[in-house]
């Protein structure tokens, strides 16, 4: 067990020097070796140089070994492993170089490099108060994907989406130090942005990130209706949208694809623990296709609320289009997708606090 992380069937040799220990290690989730100083509180940093470094986590009904740990009295750490990954998820080669404050251990420059992504940013590990136990730890980073289906396939997820061009903004922290169950209390913000591709079918719930990919479920689910439009392969021109997660729980007030068929928005919410949906879509086509006007919108004060957020969601008001709204509910193995209403819409909205972030 070492820094929240529990390694089995591992042969491990260990030679004292004059002022570290050398740490050679050998196993099917780590090979390589690790430098550690007698003394943390000098400036010789604790070096681990891997040729492959898997995270495994460690049982969680165990006491982690992170939370008895101070970051203060930690000693610089450097890191460079051919192939890292947690878990399942594999990220590439990583390099990443943490100095010592006051504080904790801060890393102004963590670099991962897979075939089809790459991944850079900077990360902390405090304490941010007098009460020695207040421990909480930050990451913010981007990720450049050049083949969408690869890289979520290397990062043990399936969202469906094929295209050559993603982008992905984190700036996220959670209470306490590195752990396996971090994502339970997680919070911040994460923005993404993928250029022209096609949504494919998986099966639902299969690897959702953070279960934002409903947008992929949405139009698998209402092929049965709308055969014309929404095609095995339905192609898109962009996706976008920001997540703002508080607890654990996502909240969106603008994730929304552009096609040449279609535009779909949806707003709502996203457990990532429960694994669960709470969100309105609105699907709009232009004239020409196949898709009915079904629960179109009428005049109301409500409606009249729903056309303002698609005009600030969309930066364009509706013209031309045939709209419809659909609740996504249910969990992300089995979404259940029915009519809804802009009143539906409206209430969703203003309950996701979406009121004061769209500009």
């Amino acid at each position: 067990y070492v820094l929240g992380q529990h390694f089995s069937k591992h042969r491990i040799q260990v030679d004292r020097g004059a002022e570290e220990w050398f740490v050679e290690l050998d196993g099917d989730e780590a090979i390589g070796s690790i430098v550690v100083p007698y003394d943390f509180s000098g400036d010789k940093p604790l070096l681990v140089k891997m040729e492959k470094l898997i995270l495994p986590g460690a049982d969680d009904n165990k006491i982690h070994a992170t939370d008895l740990i101070d970051p203060r009295t930690l000693p610089p750490i450097s890191i460079k492993a051919n192939e890292f990954a947690l878990g399942l998820h594999h990220f590439g080669s990583l390099e990443a170089e943490f100095a010592r404050t006051e504080m904790g251990i801060e890393a102004s420059n963590i670099m991962t490099k897979d075939d089809s992504f790459g991944l850079s940013g900077t990360g902390r590990w405090v304490v941010e108060s007098t009460d020695d136990s207040d421990q909480r730890s930050y990451l913010t980073a981007k990720l450049v994907s050049t083949n969408v289906k690869q890289t979520t396939q290397r990062l043990n997820y399936q969202p469906g989406i094929v295209s050559n061009n993603m982008e992905i903004d984190i700036d996220v922290n959670w209470p306490g130090g590195p752990r396996k169950n971090f994502i339970a209390n997680l919070d911040g913000n994460i923005g993404m942005r993928l250029g022209s591709g096609q949504l494919d079918e998986v099966e639902p719930g299969a690897g959702r990130v953070f279960g934002l990919m409903s947008i992929v479920a949405l139009p698998r689910r209402l092929s049965l209706d709308f055969r014309d439009v929404f095609a095995k392969g339905f192609g898109f021109d962009e996706i976008t949208g920001i997540f703002r997660i508080i607890n654990g729980v996502t909240f969106t007030c603008d994730l929304m694809l552009k096609g040449p068929a279609a535009n779909i928005a949806i707003i709502g919410q996203a457990g990532i623990m429960a694994q669960d949906y709470k969100q309105i879509a609105i699907v709009n086509t232009k004239v020409g296709n196949t898709l009915p006007v079904v629960g179109a919108v009428v005049a109301g004060p409500q409606v009249a609320a729903a056309l303002l957020v698609f005009s600030q969601i969309f930066k364009k008001p509706l013209q031309d289009m045939g709209q419809v709204y659909y609740s996504i509910g249910g969990s992300w193995n089995e979404p259940i997708i029915a009519i809804a209403t802009a009143e539906q819409f409206a209430t969703t909205y203003k309950s996701a606090d979406c009121i004061q972030t769209v500009n």
